[in-house]
């Protein structure tokens, strides 16, 4: 990463007026940002790249002397040297089609790599295929990809010297006439309002480095007027590519918890569209009430999401189809949950919510706040079009992940992603995933209910010597207030009764939230400080000598939640607390315990671990119970990495509500 300032010099400016009583003229200031040569710490910045990042300097002349401020200086942070590599191809193909896929060297901070890159094999299977030679340019575009026979193909890279290696997405190749998966973003900022980078620099990033297929900026009407608003329409014209890289027009109506919440508001087409913003329309009602009289209700699209918690009481059936469960912030599946036990009849998507112009590909940059995994929508739709995206989104034929571009094919009883099928007593669920990791668990979700569950990671006889310690809490507030905040748990992991060989994560740890060490006064003892938010983390455990009475014993510390909005009602903190896992209680392989307290139960687990957990997974389930009108089923898969996925609920029997 490095930075480089974007102005040329520029004069200074004072923060009052001049006076006649000043005597002295100032002499000449040259101000060098970042020297240490005089004993100055220096100047730090950001890891995070972009176009745009701001800089107020002040000058005080003397004692009490008068604040004098220069305008902002704009600088460019661009990237390191590349540390690793990564692919995009598209998620569907047909035998026989040609399959482009992009390949990025990028810095230890998912930047752009800027410098030397070096010549990569393409392997498909593991068996070489094609080969990129050395250069200048990090991101590289590999077509020479086509395959024969239907199957999945997964896309790797490796240097010659084998120290950077990295894979794409993997590609179903699919005989006959099938729908595809196309990756968007619907929840993104930059510079225009409250965060980083140019208009310009977010578009250009979602399309070249994340290779997104559709994308819509959404920045906060409340700090928008309506000149900005025809610059980003331009915007949204200007970076439009039919047929690759579908742009849409949209903003984010911001209002606080108490009258609506956040909602995100897309547009079918550009021209002639009018904000229908909160300072004129400050209720959720009023929103829909004023999107309705100057559109079409089939060209816009409301999608609340769940940080500054959307009204999920009150939703407008033909605006609403669709709610954003996942994002930097956390996850909250309990929220598109909220919607549909409201008898709300919406799908889930997710996104990132990024601010610093990196749509579609989000790092974690925020201790207190956007620390999660970044979030994508995943559409399945006919073809790459304006019209074909946005009516899938609207027929809420869509599944949710937390960025990982896992394939879903999701199918109860004749009907898939948002569909409502007729009645029928027999409700059989077929599921195919297709994980961009080792697939850990797979869940049904019935009427708000788990109604089947299965554990690919667990190993049910409890013979391994691998123990994973999982950590899980919800993001549900269970009332009507904004989501809970990121749980902490920080304090130290002992074995008792067995040797600590070694620990590892399956996840990537977030340098901002996570740290597991080795104890340096004892060798059985981690100490470690993870954060969940709607989500799990495990610490996997080498054990050797293990015995009847082994436990796993966690000394925890007071806590309290973090990175939230205001909430209306209740703020949580916890106290300190120990808890034991035995693994003598382990059944069938696996012990969960909840937290003690008065305060939100959350979960920890110990299971025996399996290590050879495959990356796709086919589940088929009839269910048992009698059937009655309007039950909805979705599915929820996790990856032993953090990676999940949420399918859009299928209804049966009932009448829609999806009105115009």
């Amino acid at each position: 990463m490095c930075i480089r300032d974007s102005l040329a010099p520029i004069a200074a400016r004072s923060s009052r007026l001049p006076s006649p009583h000043d005597r002295v003229q100032q002499p000449p200031v040259t101000i060098t940002i970042g020297d240490r040569s005089s004993g100055s710490p220096g100047f730090k910045v950001q890891t995070f790249g972009n176009d745009g990042l701001r800089m107020p300097v002040y000058v005080v002349f003397g004692a009490g002397g008068a604040i004098t401020s220069l305008p902002d200086f704009l600088y460019r942070v661009t990237g390191g040297p590349v540390a690793r590599v990564v692919g995009f191809a598209p998620s569907i193909a047909a035998v026989g089609e040609a399959v482009p896929v992009s390949v990025r060297g990028e810095d230890i901070w998912m930047n752009r790599a800027v410098g030397p890159q070096p010549a990569y094999d393409v392997l498909v299977n593991g068996e070489k295929r094609g080969r990129i030679a050395a250069g200048d340019q990090a991101i590289t575009i590999f077509n020479d990809l086509k395959f024969d026979a239907p199957g999945v193909y997964r896309v790797s890279f490796r240097s010659d010297d084998g120290r950077i290696v990295g894979v794409a997405n993997p590609v179903w190749v699919r005989e006959g006439d099938h729908p595809g998966i196309y990756w968007g973003e619907t929840h993104a900022h930059s510079a225009f309002a409250e965060g980083q980078g140019s208009i310009d620099f977010f578009y250009r990033f979602g399309r070249e480095d994340a290779r997104l297929d559709f994308l819509g900026m959404s920045e906060h009407d409340v700090w928008m007027d309506d000149h900005e608003w025809e610059q980003l329409r331009e915007a949204v014209v200007r970076h439009d590519r039919p047929g690759e890289f579908i742009t849409y027009l949209a903003y984010e109506w911001t209002a606080p918890t108490q009258f609506g919440g956040h909602h995100n508001v897309f547009f079918r087409t550009h021209e002639g569209r009018k904000r229908t913003p909160r300072q004129t329309f400050p209720t959720l009602t009023s929103l829909y009430s004023g999107l309705r009289a100057g559109n079409d209700p089939k060209d816009v699209l409301v999608i609340p999401h769940a940080h500054a918690t959307g009204e999920y009481r009150v939703s407008d059936a033909g605006l609403e189809p669709i709610v954003e469960i996942s994002s930097l912030h956390g996850t909250f599946e309990w929220f598109g949950e909220a919607y549909l036990g409201q008898g709300h009849e919406v799908g889930f998507i997710a996104a990132s919510d990024d601010h610093l112009s990196h749509p579609g590909y989000a790092a974690p940059y925020a201790r207190d706040g956007l620390s999660n995994k970044s979030g994508l929508a995943a559409v399945v739709a006919p073809e790459k079009s304006r019209d074909a995206l946005f009516d899938a989104m609207k027929s809420r034929s869509t599944y949710a992940t937390n960025g990982a571009r896992i394939i879903l094919d999701y199918d109860v009883a004749g009907g898939s992603f948002g569909q409502r099928v007729a009645m029928t007593d027999k409700r059989e669920v077929n599921l195919r995933s297709i994980g961009t990791g080792p697939i850990e668990s797979v869940t049904i979700i019935k009427n708000g209910r788990e109604v089947y569950a299965k554990d690919y990671l667990i190993d049910t006889q409890a013979k391994s010597d691998q123990i994973a310690v999982t950590f899980a809490s919800d993001t549900d507030p269970s009332i009507r207030d904004n989501a809970r905040g990121w749980r902490r748990w920080t304090g130290k992991l002992t074995v008792k009764g067995a040797t600590l060989e070694g620990f590892s994560t399956p996840w990537r740890p977030n340098v901002l939230l996570d740290r597991i060490e080795r104890s340096p006064s004892d060798s059985n003892t981690l100490e470690i400080s993870v954060a969940t938010r709607g989500d799990a983390k495990s610490i996997n455990l080498d054990l050797d000598r293990i015995r009847p009475g082994t436990t796993v014993e966690l000394d925890l510390q007071p806590v309290n939640e973090t990175g939230t909005p205001a909430v209306t009602t209740q703020f949580h903190a916890y106290p300190a607390m120990k808890v034991s896992l035995p693994l003598s209680k382990m059944k069938s392989g696996a012990y969960a315990t909840t937290t003690p307290g008065p305060v939100m139960p959350d979960r920890i687990s110990v299971r025996a671990i399996r290590t050879d957990v495959p990356m796709e997974q086919t589940v088929k389930w009839t269910d048992p119970e009698p059937g009655k009108p309007d039950d909805y089923y979705y599915a929820r898969v996790v990856q032993t990495d953090g990676g999940m996925a949420w399918t859009s609920p299928v209804w049966v029997g009932g009448f829609s509500r999806q009105t115009q």
